[in-house]
């Protein structure tokens, strides 16, 4: 039983692991011929729409999906599958309320947030990403569950497509409307994130109709089996939720203010718009090889919470054990290679990638800061799948205000 489980917890890391390799390389291949098609001006009134529908994205759902995963997963291990499908209906019609209510304060506020930002090119490419903010929280409920169930190969399918809907029909309209300028190059581009996400969408919940199927045998519920109340479950996936979103938002928030901070700083010193746009698009140019080590670590972080959780409902406390420490040893031996090659080698790194050396010494010294942005990912996750949801969100209401502070 518990080589079963253990098996089970690195299949599903190696199921994800290899969907985010495949979705970093389609995503390079978006990205990288972008900042060819729109420039650096262009590309920074692109990650400026980005980086608003990311903080959006992470205070509607950061904390949901983790709580999804834990109770379906600790529902599954006493066998409670009423249960498990009950959390899932429950977290589906919260999460499709707080999407559409998301898409409309994005999309009818886009020019108050990119005036408030200073960066009011960025108009269109917020409107045209607001509708992802739905789809993606249709996703994470399928992506909670499914995770819950220890059954990772639904969301690392759905990445791949939600990833290929991004490349194809963002850089089709980018390069098909860049003869209107590169607002609306942008704003082309960010639409192909809103119907990746859609594709995204379709494929879990085509997923989730076959399993529903092959689960029906399964399914076959007694009349003696205990099932919380909808006020119960709610009240439970409330109380995991917000703490993890917080946690989440500190670190948004101050991305946030980094992007408010740097853009208007540029504009008060005499920059235009246009070159503060440029100067911010080599930032990104950084933060794109930045994320590249914890967006593979968080395989490791997505498959420890339910397998965690199951582990410590079963009172198996060696397996948990096992499981967390085999978790760190991972994600340390690819977080420090990874981090020292990107800051030791981020002058050739930048001339390969880009074709330009301007961004180096930013990423000289987040090359080192991504080593410990892996840590805190896996770290924070095994912490929620035993419950302490309020230490994470400590560190990173502690860590947000240093940064800010150093700022």
């Amino acid at each position: 039983m518990k080589y079963s489980q253990q098996k089970t917890f690195l299949q599903g890391v190696m199921v994800l692991t290899v969907a985010h390799v495949m979705v970093k390389i389609i995503g390079a291949t978006f990205k990288i011929p972008l900042t060819y098609i729109v420039g650096p001006e262009g590309y920074g009134i692109f990650i400026t729409a980005y980086s608003i529908y990311s903080w959006a994205f992470v205070i509607a759902t950061a904390g949901l999906p983790v709580a999804i995963s834990k109770l379906v997963s600790e529902s599954v291990a006493v066998n409670n599958y009423k249960q498990a499908h009950k959390i899932f209906n429950i977290a589906f019609y919260l999460l499709s309320t707080i999407g559409i209510v998301g898409t409309i304060i994005l999309f009818f506020g886009a020019g108050f947030l990119t005036n408030i930002i200073g960066n009011p090119s960025a108009y269109l490419s917020v409107i045209a990403i607001s509708p992802a903010l739905l789809f993606v929280s249709l996703m994470s409920v399928y992506r909670g569950y499914f995770q819950g169930m220890q059954n990772m190969m639904p969301t690392a399918i759905s990445e791949v497509v939600e990833a290929l809907g991004k490349l194809i029909i963002g850089y089709l309209l980018a390069y098909l409307w860049l003869i209107k300028g590169v607002e609306y190059a942008s704003a082309g581009a960010t639409l192909g994130v809103s119907v990746g996400t859609l594709l995204g969408a379709v494929i879990l919940y085509g997923v989730y109709r076959f399993s529903q199927k092959k689960l029906s045998k399964v399914k076959q519920y007694s009349h003696n089996i205990k099932v919380k109340s909808t006020r119960q479950i709610f009240v439970q996936l409330v109380k995991i939720s917000i703490p993890i979103t917080l946690g989440a938002s500190v670190l948004t928030l101050t991305n946030a203010i980094d992007l408010i901070t740097i853009m208007n700083r540029l504009v008060s010193i005499g920059f235009s718009y246009q070159e503060a746009n440029e100067l911010y698009g080599y930032l990104g140019y950084a933060v794109n090889l930045f994320n590249f080590p914890p967006t593979m670590v968080s395989a490791l972080a997505i498959s420890v919470v339910p397998a965690v959780a199951r582990a410590l409902t079963v009172q198996n406390y060696r397996l948990a054990r096992k499981t967390t420490e085999s978790t760190i040893r991972i994600a340390l031996l690819f977080a420090l290679p990874a981090g020292m090659g990107l800051s030791l080698l981020s002058e050739p790194i930048l001339q390969l990638v880009y074709q330009s050396t301007k961004p180096t010494q930013l990423l000289a010294l987040m090359g080192i800061a991504s080593i410990f942005v892996c840590l805190v990912l896996v770290t924070s996750a095994i912490l929620q799948s035993t419950g302490k949801v309020m230490i994470p969100v400590r560190n990173m209401f502690i860590g947000g205000v240093v940064k800010i502070m150093t700022n």
